[in-house]
């Protein structure tokens, strides 16, 4: 079953080093075409569907400004319901 994810990045303490972007298996990041308050060009999600939570982008931001979230779907629901009344 393949899980689909969010990723979260705070762009106003980005400070646009671009780690994240350059270790996402996935391309999933790029940098943004604005400015956050700071003056940089912060990281941005660009193609959120390939994204595998792989947590690399996550890892890598030196500031912590990412976070990945796994979204729980109805069959997710389901299997954990089922394994709790056996």
């Amino acid at each position: 079953m393949k899980h689909s994810y969010r990723v979260a990045i705070n762009a106003e303490h980005c400070k646009a080093c671009g780690l994240c972007i350059e270790f996402c298996p996935q391309d999933v990041l790029g940098f943004a075409s604005t400015r956050n308050d700071a003056g940089f060009y912060p990281a941005e999600v660009q193609d959120q569907a390939n994204c595998i939570g792989c947590l690399r982008c996550a890892m890598m931001c030196p500031d912590a400004c990412i976070e990945i979230w796994r979204l729980v779907s109805a069959d997710d629901r389901a299997v954990a319901a089922e394994s709790v009344t056996r």
